[in-house]
């Protein structure tokens, strides 16, 4: 996904082709270690001291490339989207984003504890916890349709632009922009696949060594690709690149593909089923800190694969009800 599904349909120009397995396996990597980062980084902010040299090792290891990649796979799909008439383009971006980012925000509070958040514009606005991730597409999808006039890589440039401006602002401005930036350069980059694909072992070695090196620095604490960090955006580039040659080259990975297919269902439902393993388990962190991990990370993991496996029971959970109306099962 993003963490969004789209349907097989014939191929536009400039879009990719129906259905690029390797690049559902991307997406899936990318969302297994949003999840794999989120269960070790969130139960230190839910107060439950629990700490790991090796997972904090791990998680800087893909800390420049896992989000990035997963917001410009996003904007490599808009091209298809933006081809479909307006009407029909936004009717699909409110059943596919705006529902699930209302259910979950919803959901997200009661497992906080907190319902009375939900009248708050505060809880609301820029999206709570994970959920920023929809906030950041409803605003980037908003503006998609720009790009059949405009190229998006002129988009992607015009909001850089902005981003530089506006960096020490607000950050439910500044997160917009910052994504925004990565969404575009995919959208821009979508009828360049196929020559990213066949580009010699050069430059495949050359955005392999230059990703290497960007993680280094990020361990080293040399440089933050964050959202305070504008520039950081190109810093991720390599890594981005270094991806996409690689991904079609990788033998069908099922499980992967599937994780990529049902990315929406990974990615905002294991943030609660987290946060409730938290409360559940806390007071073993201090004492017990590998039964702590395993008791809020198995059901992080396990709960949003079940319910990827039932989607079709659950799918008003991540889509409108009357989307599944109109449009066929992947």
């Amino acid at each position: 996904m993003p963490p969004v599904q789209e349907q097989p349909r014939p191929p536009t120009h400039g879009s990719t082709s129906p259905r690029e397995h390797w690049m559902d396996a991307l997406r899936g990597v990318a969302v297994l270690l949003v999840v794999f980062t989120h269960t070790y980084t969130m139960p230190q902010g839910l107060d439950a001291t629990f700490s790991s040299v090796a997972f904090a090792n791990i998680v800087q290891v893909f800390q420049s490339w896992r989000m990035p990649m997963l917001v410009f796979l996003a904007g490599v799909l808009l091209p298809r989207s933006v081809a479909k008439p307006t009407a029909t383009y936004y009717r699909g971006k409110a059943e596919r984003i705006l529902w699930p980012f209302l259910v979950w925000m919803v959901l997200l509070a009661l497992a906080l504890g907190t319902p009375e958040s939900l009248g708050s514009w505060e809880y609301w606005r820029g999206g709570a916890w994970h959920l920023w991730f929809l906030w950041v597409l409803m605003l980037c999808y908003l503006v998609g349709p720009l790009t059949r006039w405009v190229p998006a890589l002129v988009v992607a440039a015009v909001v850089f632009v902005v981003l530089l401006e506006l960096v020490s602002g607000p950050r439910d401005w500044v997160r917009p922009l910052y994504w925004g930036v990565y969404f575009f350069l995919g959208a821009a980059s979508a009828r360049l696949l196929p020559r990213i694909r066949r580009a010699p072992l050069a430059v495949g070695a050359i955005a392999l060594i230059l990703m290497v090196l960007t993680v280094v620095a990020t361990r080293a604490g040399e440089l933050v690709v964050a959202e305070r960090h504008p520039w950081s955006v190109f810093a991720a580039l390599p890594g981005i690149l270094a991806v996409l040659w690689i991904g079609p080259r990788l033998p069908r990975l099922p499980f992967l593909e599937f994780c990529g297919r049902r990315s929406v269902v990974l990615y905002v439902t294991h943030m609660p089923v987290l946060i409730l393993a938290v409360g559940w388990a806390q007071g073993l962190a201090a004492t017990r800190p590998i039964d702590f991990y395993l008791a809020v990370a198995g059901p992080s993991f396990l709960v949003p694969l079940l319910l990827a496996a039932v989607y079709p029971r659950v799918r008003w959970l991540y889509e409108f009800p009357t989307a599944c109306l109109l449009y066929t099962s992947d």
